[in-house]
């Protein structure tokens, strides 16, 4: 995906249905799209705009795994996914459940992920266990992402990450954005 797709993606997919500014998501988009990101996991669906953007960059034979929270069903993403372009599983329930982290580790299987976004709460302790749970399904070389990582709360467990890593970078745009490459 070239900026001018990006571009026009981002217009039709609308604003308010992706929670990020359009400059934090392009530096997302072009880290993804640098390690052929095909196998994904999204923590916090949400309105499914960021969504639209990983189904983009992982394509025909992709694999996109997305949880979001009890009480919201994929059905109620006002994004259109009628006809996407990879498998994309939506697993309802709250990322840090026992039974949501058994259903999301049989849906990765022995295959490891090429990225990890975290974006599901802006609780310290949620953020820091949905990394904790989940950045060790991503490969060597993968990419783990975080959303708002300029809110205080995200930002400390940002700060406290302390795992092998080849680089670890904080956009400091908008809310936020925190790139980790394994």
């Amino acid at each position: 995906m070239d900026k001018n797709q990006f571009d026009s993606l981002f217009s039709t997919t609308g604003i308010t249905n992706v929670i990020q500014r359009p400059e934090e998501l392009w530096i997302l988009v072009q880290a993804i799209q640098a390690i052929s990101a095909k196998r994904m996991l999204e923590i916090g669906t949400a309105n499914g705009g960021t969504l639209k953007f990983f189904e983009q960059v992982a394509g025909s034979g992709g694999r996109i795994i997305t949880v979001d929270s009890a009480g919201r069903s994929f059905e109620s993403v006002p994004v259109d996914f009628s006809n996407p372009l990879c498998d994309i599983q939506f697993i309802q329930g709250f990322s840090q459940a026992p039974e949501t982290i058994e259903k999301v580790m049989q849906a990765v299987g022995d295959e490891p992920l090429d990225f990890l976004f975290i974006d599901g709460s802006h609780e310290y302790e949620v953020v820091k266990a949905d990394f904790d749970n989940y950045h060790g399904l991503v490969r060597p070389g993968g990419i783990i992402g975080f959303h708002d990582v300029n809110c205080p709360t995200v930002k400390r467990a940002w700060n406290e990450i302390n795992i092998p890593h080849q680089s670890k970078v904080h956009h400091d745009l908008g809310l936020g954005t925190g790139i980790i490459k394994l």
